[in-house]
């Protein structure tokens, strides 16, 4: 999958995530959810008061558990968004590393002109290491499952 695609679909995920915040609003104004203000209602993982409804598939935004903040970010992103993030944020890391390696190489190709022979060899094997490293960090960031830091 391309980067742009990649982007495309975490942009989709993000606005499943806002309607599903709407709803949730419109929900609480209607009065089908309680509201979360005066802090009656306890958060369903350690019974603290609640200051938060969390979603674990923004495609069915009114199936919510209230949680306090503490829980909600123990719980992490929900199902739907996470590993396209995940993907997408790899996705970005591994452009970076490569536009990296595009510039040790045209350093390098700069430094071709003003270096005798043997200079030039010199710092093409000082810079095959680098280069090698990097390549190496973009194909484990398109191809490792690895979690985001």
């Amino acid at each position: 999958m391309t980067h742009r695609a990649l982007w495309q679909q975490y942009q989709w995920a993000l606005k499943r995530q806002r309607r599903a915040g709407w709803a949730v609003q419109n929900a609480v104004a209607a009065g089908l959810l309680p509201s979360l203000r005066n802090g009656t209602v306890p958060c369903k993982d350690c019974g603290k008061p609640a200051q938060a409804y969390d979603h674990r598939d923004y495609r069915k935004p009114l199936m919510v558990e209230p949680v306090c903040h503490g829980c909600n970010a123990k719980r992490g992103p929900a199902q739907d968004l996470g590993p396209i993030r995940q993907k997408w944020w790899r996705a970005e890391q591994a452009d970076q590393l490569l536009c990296e390696i595009q510039a040790a190489e045209a350093d390098l190709a700069a430094l071709k002109a003003s270096l005798t022979p043997d200079e030039f060899a010199l710092h093409q094997r000082a810079y095959a290491p680098y280069l090698a490293h990097l390549q190496q960090q973009a194909q484990r960031n398109l191809t490792q499952e690895q979690p985001m830091p």
